[in-house]
């Protein structure tokens, strides 16, 4: 199965590298490009874009932390904004 992965940090690493294992093809996209190489290397493409990983799969795992943002001063999470 082709699958799109964006997110490759400490958990998404291993869950990407468990679907290569098993035989998928993965295009996967990670801000720090760094942290998507040892992926390239076992075999995965690397997407320029979260777009172009989507795209390249039949399927698409987002791994990513939550992202805090900053409103009126106060950091919030998105969800409760």
């Amino acid at each position: 199965m082709k699958v799109g992965f964006i997110g490759t940090g400490r958990m998404g690493r291993a869950m990407a590298r468990r679907l290569i294992e098993a035989g998928h093809e993965l295009a996967v996209f990670n801000r720090t490009a760094a942290k998507a190489a040892e992926l390239v290397q076992a075999g995965a493409k690397s997407a320029v874009s979260i777009a172009r990983a989507a795209q390249q799969g039949d399927a698409v795992f987002k791994a990513t932390g939550r992202k805090l943002v900053r409103v009126a001063g106060r950091v919030e999470h998105p969800l409760r904004i």
